[in-house]
């Protein structure tokens, strides 16, 4: 391999971490978004795991950058790092309470799946996979994400969704709705979101960093299990402690890596 051989190496390399820093990814999508050869991004994903800046997230086709990229750069978004670490303890929670978890960050103007434990318990009835989107104003997590925001995020939020093509969003358009909503969401600390429409039912509770909501953290349940007060009064509390244990262990992580001295 001469040097310009080497250096379209390094470039593509560098493309796909930055990809994977956006989203998570499967390697099919690596190659469709960066138009390369799916050996070429195969190779590229396989080199990244095996140097540990990168792994494939459990049950699934997808991957996602480590905490090692740390090394690299300060680039690494808390949206990545809450992902990396809650990914265990989501696979543990749902082991213990049967119902599937997601955790789940804005994308644009959509709210995206990082983490889903769907393919590992049999009372998921919607599977939704890493890297599902769902619409801000129609998920439960769109709604946790705008209520507990600082005013300053959420207005730039809203704009945008203001500005949309997508019919979906058009609830943004309405001040009073969107006020009812923060008022319900921030006073019982939680969205609950049932219809008719589906068989599950979502609840979404906020997961913090030093202040600020970075994650949404999402449970499902079947209506026919259980009643909406039933879900509330168990499922609740154990998202939001679930939700305070994910802060914390980010918080020791970090914690640990500054004191390695691999980040400012």
């Amino acid at each position: 391999m001469d040097g310009r051989e080497h250096l379209t190496s390094l470039k593509r390399g560098l493309a796909v971490l930055s990809l994977l820093n956006r989203t998570a990814a499967t390697v099919a999508q690596v190659a469709k978004v960066l138009d390369l050869p799916r050996t070429t991004a195969h190779r590229i994903v396989h080199t990244l795991v095996l140097e540990s800046y990168v792994e494939r997230i459990p049950n699934s086709r997808f991957y996602r950058l480590t905490p090692a990229i740390n090394t690299l750069s300060g680039n690494f978004t808390d949206a990545n790092w809450v992902s990396y670490i809650a990914s265990p303890m989501l696979y543990e929670k749902t082991r213990e309470i049967g119902w599937p978890l997601r955790l789940a960050t804005r994308f644009g103007e959509n709210m995206l799946v990082r983490v889903s434990t769907d393919q590992s318990t049999t009372l998921a009835l919607d599977h939704f996979e890493v890297g599902f989107m769902r619409p801000i104003m129609r998920s439960s997590a769109g709604h946790v994400l705008l209520a507990f925001a600082s005013a300053a995020y959420r207005a730039s939020v809203l704009d945008l969704l203001r500005c949309s093509d997508d019919p979906l969003q058009t609830d943004a358009c309405s001040e009073g709705h969107i006020n009812l909503m923060i008022e319900r969401v921030r006073s019982g600390g939680f969205e609950h979101i049932a219809t008719a429409r589906s068989a599950e039912a979502n609840i979404g509770v906020p997961v913090f960093l030093e202040g600020h909501v970075v994650a949404s953290l999402v449970v499902s349940y079947i209506q026919r299990a259980l009643l909406p007060r039933d879900a509330e009064a168990r499922l609740v509390p154990i998202l939001q402690e679930l939700a305070k244990d994910v802060e914390t262990a980010v918080l020791v992580d970090k914690h640990r890596i500054r004191r390695a001295g691999t980040i400012n």
